[in-house]
């Protein structure tokens, strides 16, 4: 037994030497380099200028892993360093790629020392720049001809150089500005560790700075990236400028993090933006950006404030699965009919976490692509809106939800085969699948006024007309009882006038008209027009059918809410001697029918108008009980639908 143990022990300790001695497989950029220990001296530096290396496709000037000392305590090396270089560079047939790999440079850094000073001339370009060069140029300069009377000749300083810093430290200020590169830059893992400043510069091949640490102040103000621009994994500590910037193609920044104020004001971005998994632990600010691609902040952590003031926006927002601890302002910004900012898993987290915009609009662009894992941030977003009294914003976000739980509900009720048992089961879906569509249709969930009004335009003009047919058209043998010629053009023209206003008014507010048009129809059309065909079919024989059915209160004429009055006459005979019928021989007489449907519908009368409780026809009670059953339920949506539309009119805005 001991023995055994004893080879275990030693088997484990030969693996542990193993691996110790080959080392664990791991990538390529997880390993460190080597340090540079070697100090780059007028020697060394002539040598490796005079042998360029082929590498990657380009020949370079190999000055990887040097110590590179370029302190005004060295001055005559730095002077030597960057007239020897931009010369070689300069006079090479080819361009010459500048390797600075690995290496440490000490003290400030200039680049534009060694680019080349050129007049933006055709000719003269033609001369030093190949015809892949000199057609980037020309895509991106206005170039003149040698006669260039009446052009302003503007010089730029052009860097035609590949430029390698892969795991470069510059230990002191680093400056970029005002340069030209024709070719791309291979930055990653590079080490600023004071002040880098690439401003006015133009990349006019790719640019990445991947895994790249910033300890100092960053600028890239009006600096133009016409191919990728890539800061993946990249650490800026502290303040970073962006200030009109322009982007041609991608701006990557996938899991950076920027510690110090981002200042990203006046961009512009044609291309994609992607800011995903990146952590913002100061200020950013995108004031009077032009975003006209993709713009993507998913899996984002927002820290302190952002601001999107003036900004404006062609394609979608991806903040999904945003973690927000401070406000982000989208005031002031244009969304074209394209933009969306898709919420999905927002997550609000601290008190002090708010999305604002303008009023009435900022709701309008907030999307979800589906209902489940998002109910939370939806109904978030509602309570957001409502603490900024921005009230048709929350409106627009509970319609959202309230569409996305109609779509739920009705996939699965589509989705479960139809038997007894799915009658059973799916009963309360049904009911409130009936519910929603219907809150949806007439009123989008209580958050449009227009469009409740205007049903109720249709429904009061319908049912004035039913009731004006049923008492002024009778048939009586051996002579029919008909309104006047002139009663009838007055009656089907204030009818069609009213109708035509509801109806164009339900065109422009729903958001899905011919379906509100199909619901309002459902409701008014074929109960009620089945009752009076029933009605003519049967005919009338009865007791005072020369009589109207329609009688009015003599005692009193006012503008009052009946909500409590019933639409029959009380059978009390006190009670009935006020009241007295309509007079059918006046011109004005149609008006009494829209007085009777107005008091019927919205229980708002300036007369009290009841229908006779002595020899009615059933079919006539029926046809006014549904009438006042639509009223009632109507006077709720429009009290819901109003608290939720009108700040601080809260009458029943805790029952949505």
């Amino acid at each position: 037994m001991w023995g055994w143990i004893r080879g275990f022990i030693i088997a484990i300790a030969v693996l542990i030497a193993v691996l110790i001695g080959v080392g664990v497989a791991s990538p390529a950029w997880a390993t460190t380099p080597p340090a540079a220990t070697t100090v780059l001296t007028s020697e060394l530096l002539q040598d490796q200028l005079a042998s360029p290396e082929p590498q990657g496709g380009y020949t370079v000037l190999n000055l990887s892993h040097f110590i590179i000392d370029l302190t005004p305590e060295n001055s005559e090396f730095r002077e030597e360093f960057y007239q020897r270089i931009q010369n070689k560079l300069k006079n090479a047939n080819v361009p010459l790629g500048l390797d600075l790999r690995q290496s440490i440079i000490k003290g400030p850094f200039q680049l534009q020392r060694l680019t080349m000073k050129t007049a933006t001339v055709y000719e003269t370009l033609k001369t030093v720049l190949n015809a892949m060069e000199l057609q980037r140029l020309q895509d991106q300069f206005s170039l003149f001809p040698d006669n260039n009377e009446g052009y302003k000749v503007n010089y730029l300083h052009l860097f035609r150089s590949p430029l390698l810093l892969e795991g470069t430290e510059f230990q002191e200020d680093a400056t970029f500005t005002n340069v030209v590169f024709l070719h791309p830059i291979e930055g990653e893992q590079t080490k600023f560790n004071q002040l880098n400043d690439w401003s006015g510069s133009t990349f006019l091949r790719s640019v990445n700075f991947g895994k790249t640490r910033f300890f100092g102040d960053v600028s890239f103000i009006r600096c133009r990236f016409v191919r990728n621009a890539r800061f993946e994994d990249a650490q800026f500590k502290e303040n970073v400028k962006f200030g009109e910037a322009i982007f041609q193609d991608k701006g990557l920044f996938n899991r950076a993090s920027f510690f110090g104020v981002a200042d990203w004001q006046n961009s512009q971005w044609e291309g994609e933006g992607s800011f995903q998994q990146v952590v913002w632990n100061n200020r950013v600010m995108f004031n009077k950006s032009r975003f006209l691609g993709l713009l993507d902040f998913n899996n984002s952590t927002f820290e302190e404030a952002a601001a999107f003031r003036s900004s404006r926006f062609n394609q979608k927002i991806d903040f999904t699965e945003v973690s927000l601890l401070d406000q982000i302002d989208f005031s002031d910004a244009v969304f074209t009919s394209q933009a969306k900012l898709v919420v999905s898993g927002l997550a609000f987290d601290s008190d002090d976490a708010k999305i604002f915009g303008d009023k009435g609009q900022i709701g309008q662009v907030i999307s979800v692509p589906s209902l489940p894992g998002n109910e939370n941030t939806l109904r978030n977003l509602v309570r957001n809106f409502r603490k900024l009294e921005q009230i048709p914003d929350a409106n627009q976000v509970d319609y959202t939800l309230k569409q996305l739980q109609l779509e739920e509900i009705t996939t699965r009720i589509v989705g479960t085969p139809v038997n007894w048992a799915f009658l059973w089961r799916r009963g309360a879906d049904l009911l409130n699948w009936l519910r929603l569509s219907v809150l949806l249709l007439l009123s989008e969930y209580g958050t449009n006024f227009n469009l409740i009004l205007s049903v109720g335009g249709v429904a009061i003009a319908y049912f004035s007309l039913l009731f004006w047919l049923i008492d002024r058209c009778r048939y009586k043998f051996p002579s029919p009882i008909l309104p006047s010629g002139v009663e009838i053009r007055w009656m089907v023209g204030s009818f069609m006038v009213l109708l035509g206003l509801s109806l164009v008014g339900i065109l422009h507010s729903s958001k899905s008209p011919y379906f509100s048009l199909l619901c309002v129809g459902v409701i008014l059309l074929p109960f009620p027009l089945g009752l009076v065909w029933r009605l003519y079919q049967k005919g009338r024989y009865h007791p005072l059918l020369d009589y109207p059915y329609i009688m009015e209160n003599g005692a009193e004429r006012q503008l009052r809410i009946s909500i409590g009055s019933l639409p029959i006459l009380p059978k009390f005979a006190f009670y009935r001697d006020r009241y007295t019928y309509i007079p059918w021989n006046r011109g004005w007489n149609w008006l009494n029918y829209y007085g009777f449907s107005l008091n019927n519908f919205l229980k708002l009368s300036f007369n009290d108008l009841r229908v006779r409780d002595e020899h009615l026809p059933g079919i006539v009670s029926v046809l006014v009980w549904y009438q006042w059953g639509l009223g009632i339920c109507y006077i709720a949506l429009l009290f819901w639908t109003l608290s939720r539309t009108i700040p601080g009119l809260n009458l029943l805005l805790y029952l949505s």
